[in-house]
Order: structure tokens, then C-alpha cells, then sequence
């Protein structure tokens, strides 16, 4: 029986030892890693008119004065696609005569929504 004790005694240290050992070893690898000088991601420079970045700008391909068309163009756009990549409604809105596109944003459209 004490033999017993003893063991599971010795059994318990060197547990404790190796916890102890992970412990200073992550608190070491965590020192190292806050050491790493931290900078912003540079984010890529994109274009002031289609907000597309400006290797795949698209603003060539725009019409150099905007459409005049005869009628009213009314786009109703979820708020969730207004921060898509694709940009299109910027992009139609930015061809088309600002009288006559109208964007609305928002999550349900009604009749009586102006």
C-alpha cells in the first residue's frame, strides 16, 4: 500500500511537471509571437468613379456622357447586396442621367414606399 502511495504520488509530479513544462512553453511561444511587429493589410487602390480596384476598373467601357433615355429607372436593392463586390447598381446608376435612376435601398419594398 505504500508503495501504492508513492507511485501515484510520483505519478501526480511528473504530471504536474509536464503541464507545468506546456504551460512555460506556450506562454514562450505567445511572447514570441506578440514580439511580431504588426502592421495594417495595405489595401489595394481603387477607382474613385466604378470603386472597383484599379487593375479591373471598368470605367473605360462607361459611356462618356451619361445616357438620356425617356424613362424612369427604378432599382430596389437589399441592403445585404449594397457591399457586394460587383458593384452593379453604382455602375447603371453611373451611366444613366441622375434624374432618371432612382436606387432604394432596404430589406422590404411596399407599395407604399416612395
Amino acid at each position: 500500500m505504500a508503495s501504492t502511495l508513492a507511485d501515484s504520488a510520483l505519478t501526480d509530479h511528473s504530471a504536474k511537471s509536464d503541464d507545468d513544462d506546456e504551460e512555460e512553453s506556450f506562454d514562450h511561444v505567445l511572447e514570441e509571437f506578440s514580439a511580431l511587429p504588426s502592421s495594417p493589410i495595405a489595401k489595394r487602390r481603387s477607382c474613385d468613379s466604378c470603386g472597383r480596384p484599379i487593375k479591373v476598373c471598368i470605367c473605360s467601357a462607361f459611356p462618356k456622357e451619361r445616357l438620356k433615355i425617356s424613362t424612369n429607372v427604378i432599382i430596389m436593392q437589399h441592403s445585404c447586396e449594397e457591399s457586394k463586390v460587383l458593384r452593379t447598381v453604382p455602375i447603371l446608376s453611373s451611366c444613366l442621367a441622375e434624374d432618371k435612376c432612382k436606387v432604394v435601398i432596404g430589406r422590404r419594398f411596399s407599395s407604399a414606399r416612395s
